[in-house]
């Protein structure tokens, strides 16, 4: 009572101080506390036990289902692969101690609001406690030396969703002979234009975001896309790019990459997309029936297949064991 007579400044900094303490060490007590139970949550919804001495770090809501009816409700490709089981072949990845692979070629420059795989794939990777996350190797392909350029930037921006890598080569079917591929030329546009936002630094002209999206092997993608340039008062010609690029055949490509991490097993490989400007078809069907590197989830633009292609393609698939979706007017959707 003296000191509260003498220095009621003192006693009142004191309290300050007490009430400082009391209020943080409960903030962080119902911190931990929520985020223990949904840790708890996550691995019961899941039919998981979890594991002891376990300092797992969720990065969202872990009771937010992938195949909530808002989760999936304008994600097109989500709501097909939820429509095929994905939820238990993500519990069948969360049960296996195995790492899974993510293979996306002709990738551009990653990330693009078009891009019909990675939002999805990043609701199902960010939904994985982060040790799981680290069994995730998400690898980009892009031929075009601009567009890679600009990836490789990206890819690092989301360097800590999972392992993510990149390799500057194009991706051609496993039954294009050797010979052929050392004199393949690739075409894509002049470096003056971002792959990102379509501004042109040579005429100081706008295209479209995805106009750098069109390189291919063949040059009818930019001339069929000739109007962009023609009512920008521009001539296409100008142009267009040719480069001797790094040819890589789907198989060997993804044998030499998976070995990195202690070798390639049926089943590791989760995810292939491929969009690769009207050779998508070509790819798929020069996989033999009994390829090791068929994934569970295969997604491809049949857009620009040719229809007998197409069919053959299909049919392919169906004898593989695949399920066949088309989910939107570009896109398929295959699952095994």
């Amino acid at each position: 009572m003296g000191l509260l007579k003498k220095e009621p400044h003192k006693v009142l900094k004191v309290l300050r101080v007490l009430v400082v303490l009391i209020t943080g060490t409960y903030a962080f007590f119902l911190k931990r506390t929520s985020h223990i139970l949904a840790e708890e949550i996550f691995y019961a919804r899941n039919g998981l036990d979890k594991p002891l001495n376990d300092n797992r770090m969720l990065h969202v809501n872990a009771t937010d289902s992938l195949c909530a009816e808002q989760t999936i409700r304008s994600n097109k490709l989500l709501k097909s692969l939820c429509n095929h089981n994905l939820e238990k072949h993500i519990n069948d990845v969360l049960h296996s101690s195995h790492d899974f692979h993510i293979f996306q070629i002709g990738a551009h420059t990653g990330f693009e609001r078009n891009d019909p795989l990675a939002k999805s794939l990043s609701i199902i990777i960010e939904a994985l406690p982060m040790q799981l996350q680290q069994r995730v190797h998400w690898t980009f392909v892009e031929p075009s030396p601009p567009n890679y350029k600009r990836l490789q930037k990206t890819v690092l921006e989301h360097s800590n969703l999972c392992d993510m890598n990149s390799i500057n080569a194009a991706v051609v079917s496993d039954q294009v002979s050797d010979v052929k591929t050392k004199d393949m030329i690739f075409y894509s546009l002049l470096d003056t234009i971002d792959p990102v936002t379509g501004y042109d630094e040579r005429s100081g002209k706008t295209f479209p975001a995805w106009i750098t999206q069109i390189s291919s092997f063949s040059k009818d993608p930019i001339l069929y896309n000739g109007d962009q340039f023609s009512r920008r008062g521009l001539n296409v010609s100008e142009y267009i790019v040719e480069t001797n690029v790094t040819v890589r055949h789907l198989s060997s490509l993804l044998a030499e990459f998976t070995a990195i991490f202690g070798g390639f097993k049926p089943g590791h490989l989760f995810f292939v997309l491929i969009d690769t400007e009207g050779y998508d078809c070509d790819i798929i069907n020069g996989l033999v029936k009994d390829s090791p590197f068929w994934p569970f989830y295969l997604v491809f633009e049949h857009k620009q297949c040719k229809d007998d292609n197409k069919i053959k393609t299909y049919r392919h698939l169906a004898e593989v064991g695949y399920s066949v979706n088309v989910f939107d007017s570009e896109n398929t959707l295959a699952v095994r």
